[in-house]
């Protein structure tokens, strides 16, 4: 049974700034429900988790998960809650701002923090909040917003995959963050649902890279496009049309042509590898067939530096 005073999961990576560090908290469930395919609510507390056993679970990441070495390592820190980390319900205010300034004492070597939500919890006064928190601690530690957009196309994006999220929304985001200097990061999923075909999957990701770059070259803001290769969750939909022949996990070589392709880009491509453990039998893309591929991918993104966004004119 999962104990409240203990997180879900935590794990070490490395994208091109050095290692990272990914927090997953066990709080109340997604508020939303409707996201198709996405198992990650039944990991949640249905009931909520108070603030104090939040806190805790910060607290014995940080003090207890981590050596000396590792903790002056880590360069990012993402904060998830399988939810939104602005819903005040699911995750008090109070234990997002403890859980930063935790990270800014136990993390010397911080540079930016993540944390990821759904776009309609954002407001003004919760980004003013949380810049105050970084400068009352005496910090320059950078903030990204992480938002899950899954595919570029409206139809699928809010018809069939359910995310009640406009690009226009989006727009609206990024103009709120930039007055704070947040940066922004769009989780994307590479063929989320049956109807689409392979090659109708990477077309998707090319033009919410080419709505990214314009983005970005409007507003001046920093945005990563963080691609996740879908994996087939247990009890959702997907699993049923995989079990009945109708869904294949996306190819990586796929991917990593994908990617090298879109190397010079002004939004930078950061590729997810981690299937959380709920992938269904054969339904990850983590195999050992895939071992050289994911090899490449993992390359990508300790070497790809963003250093193109400077050099696009910011």
């Amino acid at each position: 049974k999962q104990r409240e005073d203990r997180a879900i999961q935590y794990w070490l990576d490395t994208d091109h700034a050095g290692p990272l560090l990914f927090i997953v908290y066990y709080s109340g469930r997604c508020t939303y429900l409707q996201c198709f395919g996405c198992a990650l609510p039944s990991l949640s507390n249905a009931h909520g988790v108070p603030p104090q056993m939040l806190f805790k679970q910060t607290d014995h990441v940080l003090e207890h998960l981590l050596t000396s070495a590792e903790k002056r390592g880590i360069k990012s820190l993402f904060l998830s809650n399988n939810g939104s980390m602005f819903d005040d319900p699911t995750f008090s205010p109070v234990a997002l701002h403890h859980a930063v300034v935790r990270a800014l004492d136990e993390l010397p070597n911080l540079e930016i923090i993540v944390l990821e939500t759904r776009a309609e919890f954002v407001d003004e006064a919760k980004l003013k909040a949380l810049k105050q928190v970084v400068v009352d601690c005496n910090s320059t530690v950078a903030l990204e917003i992480a938002l899950g957009v899954e595919a570029f196309n409206d139809h699928l994006r809010n018809k069939i995959a359910k995310k009640g999220l406009s690009l226009q929304g989006i727009e609206r985001l990024v103009a709120l963050l930039g007055k704070y200097e947040i940066n922004l990061r769009c989780y994307f999923m590479l063929k989320p649902h049956p109807s689409l075909s392979d090659e109708e999957a990477l077309l998707d990701l090319e033009r919410g890279l080419d709505f990214r770059d314009d983005l970005s070259a409007r507003t001046g803001t920093r945005i990563v496009m963080h691609l996740i290769p879908t994996y087939v969750a247990i009890g959702t939909d997907l699993e049923t049309a995989f079990e009945d022949g109708r869904y294949t996990p996306p190819r990586l070589d796929d991917l990593a042509n994908f990617v090298e392709r879109n190397s010079d880009r002004r939004t930078r491509i950061h590729i997810g590898l981690n299937d959380e453990g709920l992938a269904v039998d054969g339904g990850s893309f983590l195999t050992e067939d895939n071992a050289a591929d994911t090899e490449r991918l993992r390359r990508h993104n300790m070497v790809s530096s963003g250093n193109r966004f400077l050099s696009h004119g910011r």
